[in-house]
Parts: structure tokens; C-alpha cells; sequence
């Protein structure tokens, strides 16, 4: 499920998650003061989400995810409302039945938006985050 993961996290896999609300405020400061550039950050616990209803033919993204300690609230309102299909063609018809949520196949083709797609060969990028993170824990024990 690698794949899926990282085709609906995207660029989400570069925000720093901040225990409080201040220290996201405190290092956007910085950033702007230092002009050290932009970062996305995740400030505190998001709000969560309207609790839907599970589409026909679509997994919870969520059940496939091994969340690390502490971590869960983020990483569940980061992904709620994100969903495993078998095919991108099911993933763009449930997008446009439930355009605000985001459906993903096993190959990490993914339809948002009531019909927006992204995919391709993802050989040509290479393994992901998750995966390496993944290898690297294999490889320390």
C-alpha cells in the first residue's frame, strides 16, 4: 500500500507536523524574518472531518496504515476521506460522486475533485518516502 499512500499524501509527506498552534506561528515568523523560504506545517491537531459514509466499492485508506505512536490524530485527519479503489476508472466515478473525497488505486493512480486525475509510471520517480523509511527500518532492526 506504499504506493497509494504516497500518490494521495503527495506533497503532504514534507509538512511538519508542530504539537501547538505556536510553534507552526513561531517558525513561519522565522522563515519570513530569515527569509528562509515557505514550509508547510501542520499546526497542532487538525479538525476533524465530517465522518462520511464509506463509497460502494472503496476501502478506508486509513485501515491499511500502520500509524506511528502519537501520531494518530494527524495522520487520520490527514487522510480521512481518502480511499483505496481496484481501478482508476472506479476511482474517477466515485470522485464524481463524492468530489471531496480522494480515491487512489494500488498503483498510486488517483481521482479527487469530482474528477481530477493524476498517474503514470511511477517506476520513472522511483521509490517513495514511505518506502525508503520502510527499508530503513528493515535494514536497522
Amino acid at each position: 500500500f506504499e504506493t497509494a499512500l504516497e500518490a494521495v499524501l503527495a506533497e503532504r509527506l514534507q509538512y511538519v507536523v508542530c504539537p501547538e498552534e505556536t510553534d507552526a506561528f513561531e517558525a513561519l515568523a522565522y522563515l519570513s524574518e530569515s527569509g528562509g523560504g515557505r514550509c508547510s506545517l501542520v499546526a497542532g491537531i487538525p479538525s476533524p472531518s465530517a465522518g462520511d459514509a464509506v463509497p460502494d466499492g472503496a476501502v478506508p485508506l486509513l485501515s491499511r496504515v500502520t500509524i506511528a505512536e502519537g501520531r494518530s490524530a494527524v495522520v487520520e485527519q490527514i487522510l480521512a476521506g481518502s480511499y483505496l479503489v481496484d481501478n482508476i476508472a472506479a476511482a474517477c466515478a466515485l470522485s464524481r460522486r463524492h468530489p471531496r473525497s480522494t480515491f487512489v488505486t494500488l498503483k498510486g493512480d488517483v481521482a479527487f475533485g469530482g474528477g481530477i486525475l493524476s498517474g503514470g509510471a511511477a517506476e520513472a520517480a522511483g521509490p517513495g518516502l514511505v518506502h525508503k523509511k520502510r527499508e530503513m527500518r528493515e535494514l536497522t532492526g
